[in-house]
C-alpha cells in the first residue's frame, strides 16, 4: 500500500502530539458538558476529523466525512428498506464529487496528505486511475473511521460496568496499552470478513476446498476458551491478548498502528480526567451483520 510508511509505527509517531491536542480538547469540553452523546462529541469526532487531515480533506469538512463513513457503513436490518442503499449510494456520490477539486489541485503539486500521494503516484510509468483513488479514499472513510468510533464507544459503556477497572487506570498509566488490547478483543469492533480459500485446507474437522468462500468470525475467536483464560470477563490486566481484531498475517489492518495510538489517547486522557462514568442512555447499535457500529450513547462523568 502506497501510504504504508506513513502508517508505520514510525510514521504514526510523528502525528502523536497532533492526536494528543484533539483528544484533550474533545475531552475537555465533555467534562464541560458532563453528560454528552459519546457518538457526536468524542468517539464520532476524533476518527472524522484525523481521517480528514490524512486523507486531505479541509478539517472543516469533518462533519460531512463522519456523515460519509456512517452512512457507507450503514446496514441496520432494522431498517430494510430503498432509503438505506439511496444513503450509501449518495454517500458515494458526495464523497466523489468533494474529491475531484482537491485531486486536481494536489496533481503535479502534492501536499503532505494521503490524497497527494495517491494521486501522484506511478505504477510501471503509469499514474493510479481517478477510479483507483477513489477507491482507496472510501476504504479510509468507511473503514477507520467508523471502526475507530465503534471500539471508542463500546469501550467507554464497558468500564461503566468496571469502575474499579477505571480508577486503577487512571492511577497507573502503564495500564493505558493492555486496557486498549482488551477493549479491542472485548469490543471486537468488525463481526466477520469472508476470505477464499487458496489452497485445499481441513480446519476444526471441516474440509475446506481451494475456491471455498470462508467466513472468519472474530468475536467468536477472541473468546476462544482454547486461547484466553476466563474469555467472557473484560481484564485490563489480561496477558497475553492475541486478539484477532485488526486480523492478521497479509489481512493485518494497515491503520492498526493509528488505531491503537488513538485509543490509547482518548482512554488515557479520560481516564485520568473524569471519573463516576454512569450511563445516560445505552447505546443503540445497528442490527448489523458485519458491524457493532453504535448510533448514540449518553454518558455522563464527572471530573477528577
Amino acid at each position: 500500500m502506497l501510504v504504508q510508511p506513513q502508517l508505520t509505527r514510525a510514521g504514526v509517531a510523528t502525528r502523536e502530539q497532533e492526536i494528543e491536542d484533539l483528544v484533550s480538547e474533545l475531552v475537555d469540553e465533555c467534562l464541560e458538558r458532563g453528560e454528552f452523546e459519546v457518538v457526536e462529541h468524542l468517539a464520532g469526532q476524533v476518527p472524522a476529523r484525523l481521517t480528514s487531515r490524512l486523507l486531505g480533506f479541509p478539517e472543516s469538512m469533518w462533519p460531512q466525512l463522519k456523515s460519509w463513513s456512517e452512512r457507507l457503513m450503514r446496514t441496520d436490518m432494522r431498517e430494510r428498506d430503498v432509503n438505506v442503499m439511496g444513503e450509501f449510494i449518495a454517500a458515494n456520490q458526495e464523497f466523489i464529487a468533494a474529491m475531484i477539486p482537491i485531486m486536481s489541485e494536489v496533481s503535479g503539486c502534492p501536499r503532505n496528505d494521503f490524497m497527494s500521494i495517491w494521486a501522484n503516484a506511478e505504477i510501471d510509468g503509469q499514474k493510479l486511475p481517478p477510479e483507483s483513488v477513489m477507491h482507496e479514499v472510501g476504504l479510509f472513510i468507511a473503514g477507520g473511521a467508523e471502526t475507530t468510533r465503534t471500539a471508542i464507544s463500546h469501550g467507554l459503556r464497558e468500564f461503566c460496568n468496571h469502575p474499579a477497572q477505571w480508577e486503577e487506570m487512571a492511577k497507573n498509566p502503564t495500564l493505558i496499552d493492555s486496557a486498549v488490547e482488551e477493549v479491542l478483543r472485548w469490543v471486537t469492533p468488525l463481526n466477520n470478513f469472508f476470505r477464499t480459500a487458496l489452497t485445499d485446507d481441513h480446519v476444526g474437522g471441516q474440509d475446506i476446498a481451494e475456491g471455498d468462500r470462508v467466513v472468519m468470525l472474530y468475536p467468536s475467536a477472541n473468546r476462544d476458551e482454547a486461547v484466553f483464560d476466563d474469555p467472557f470477563s473484560f481484564n485490563i490486566h489480561r496477558d497475553p491478548n492475541p486478539h484477532l481484531s485488526f486480523g492478521f498475517g497479509t489481512h493485518l489492518c494497515v491503520g492498526a498502528n493509528l488505531a491503537r495510538l488513538v485509543l490509547s489517547t482518548v482512554f488515557r486522557q479520560m481516564s485520568q480526567k473524569t471519573t463516576n462514568l454512569q450511563v445516560v442512555a445505552e447505546p443503540d447499535v445497528e442490527a448489523n451483520i458485519f458491524a457493532r457500529a453504535v448510533k448514540s450513547f449518553h454518558l455522563q462523568v464527572s471530573p477528577r
